[in-house]
């Protein structure tokens, strides 16, 4: 990448008692120049995030602070006293101009510029400096795309992840 680039960005974001939103806006161009091309191609792409998020457990966020169940976690009856817990959905889209597979920037039977994913999840939160997520992601190419040895225009990704942060 060389030359001129510039993005944009814009965030919403909305609480009300249980419930949040996240949304998020990207957008930008930048200039690349590879071997064998003439010049410079400009190559814009345009991006955006939909979150809902709904806590199962009680909790109403006001902003983005550190979560605090509202009750402690027990390890004898962990069931009936989950701590603090929320379900959550996402949907991205990420566009790339067709300028970039169309002028060799991209090996076009392996490429596409279109991506779209859906993910659902579960976080728990058994405590204020422990996170635990659980995963699935639908992600849906705009064509299909080459993936070892045969072609596909969706993928399924499943995870766990934990993080605890001091």
């Amino acid at each position: 990448m060389l030359g001129r680039r510039y993005f944009l960005a814009g965030d919403v974001v909305w609480y009300y008692k249980r419930f949040n939103f996240l949304g998020t806006v990207l957008g930008g161009e930048t200039n690349f120049i590879r071997p064998g091309y003439q010049g410079l191609l400009t190559g814009p792409t345009m991006s955006y995030t939909l979150t809902g998020i709904y806590w199962l457990t009680g909790e109403e966020i006001e902003s983005r602070e550190e979560i605090r169940p509202l009750r402690e976690f027990a390890w004898k009856n962990p069931l009936s006293n989950p701590v603090a817990c929320q379900f959550y959905t996402r949907f991205d889209s990420q566009r790339f101009g067709d300028e970039l597979r169309d002028n060799g920037f991209s090996f076009s039977d392996i490429s596409t510029g279109n991506v779209n994913a859906v993910t659902l999840g579960l976080t728990w939160f058994p405590n204020r400096f422990t996170t635990l997520w659980l995963s699935w992601f639908h992600g849906m190419y705009g064509n299909e795309v080459k993936t070892g040895d045969r072609t596909t225009d969706r993928y399924d990704l499943y995870s766990a992840r934990m993080q605890i942060s001091y």
